[in-house]
């Protein structure tokens, strides 16, 4: 049986391959921009600048590697590593789930090659800017389709069980980001304070009651997906320390010398760690219980 590593070897040669062959059967190649996205991608100029500092490929092994490398220790700080392990030893026909959940990071963002669209306003300074909606259903979509599924099984030794595990972790990785997503265009916005409020927890209880076999797995998704949109990482703990990095945010993205636009992200990374925190402490209790 190959290893989790070595699957993943494998798919990272061929990602490239794969991606430019979704974005051509799935978008419309009459138009040059998305030509310029076949031909190109991994380019953060065609993936979302002012969030990602990174094209969807290079993000997507960037998750993998952050689940490894920078989650471990935020759980272990917030005092749910012990009672995360436990979920994660379970095993699917002689995989873990943590190993398979490491693989759902090399599919979780197939789905953006296939749902792209494009806006025509100006959004943050950017000439054009993208939507990905739906993308996640779309990659669980792509890992059960009968090309994709047997790959994963003849070339990959993966079960079938194991494959609709993968594919149920890709098409809800983004679930707990819709909370976030509904508070931006609240009054108060996306904010810690809004973390720490009863809407949050409302949102946080209801969101597990409706994915009941899941509930660990979209908080380690989230945050391992928040954590590969840019490499910096800031020290604010509260909304007016975030407030008050501006300028330090604005001088530490020029001296890198990433795009300017990526400023927003970048502030909002400390909030969506924030949101995680919260989640997990109250998934933590609830598994308890």
């Amino acid at each position: 049986m190959l290893s989790i590593s070595e699957i993943l070897a494998d798919f990272w040669g061929k990602m490239p391959g794969h991606a430019r062959g979704l974005i051509e059967q799935n978008l419309d190649m009459s138009l040059e921009i998305n030509r310029r996205f076949r031909d190109n991608p991994d380019s953060p100029a065609e993936h979302k600048p002012q969030w990602h500092q990174w094209g969807i490929i290079t993000h997507t092994k960037k998750f993998e590697e952050f689940s490894r490398t920078q989650v471990p220790g935020y759980l272990k700080e917030w005092g749910v590593a012990e009672a995360a392990e436990q979920v994660m030893l379970e095993q699917i026909d002689g995989r873990t789930k943590g190993e398979l959940l490491r693989l759902t990071a090399a599919f979780h963002d197939l789905g953006k090659f296939t749902t792209r669209t494009i806006r025509n306003d100006v959004v943050a300074g950017l000439e054009r800017d993208f939507d990905f909606k739906g993308h996640e259903a779309a990659s669980g979509r792509i890992v059960r389709q009968p090309e994709f599924s047997e790959k994963l099984r003849d070339d990959y030794g993966l079960t079938e069980n194991q494959i609709e595990y993968v594919a149920a972790c890709a098409e809800r990785h983004y679930a707990l980001a819709r909370i976030r997503d509904a508070a931006v265009h609240k009054l108060g916005g996306f904010t810690i304070a809004f973390t720490s409020s009863p809407e949050f927890q409302a949102s946080a209880d209801q969101l597990m009651d409706k994915h009941p076999d899941f509930q660990l797995e979209l908080g380690l998704m989230y945050l391992a997906d928040s954590l590969a949109k840019n490499e910096i990482r800031s020290s604010a703990r509260t909304d007016a320390e975030i407030a008050a990095s501006d300028v330090e945010v604005r001088r530490v993205v020029a001296e890198r010398g990433l795009n300017p636009v990526l400023i927003d992200g970048v502030k909002q990374l400390p909030v969506s760690i924030a949101l995680v925190e919260r989640y997990l402490k109250r998934w933590a209790k609830r598994h308890e219980a």
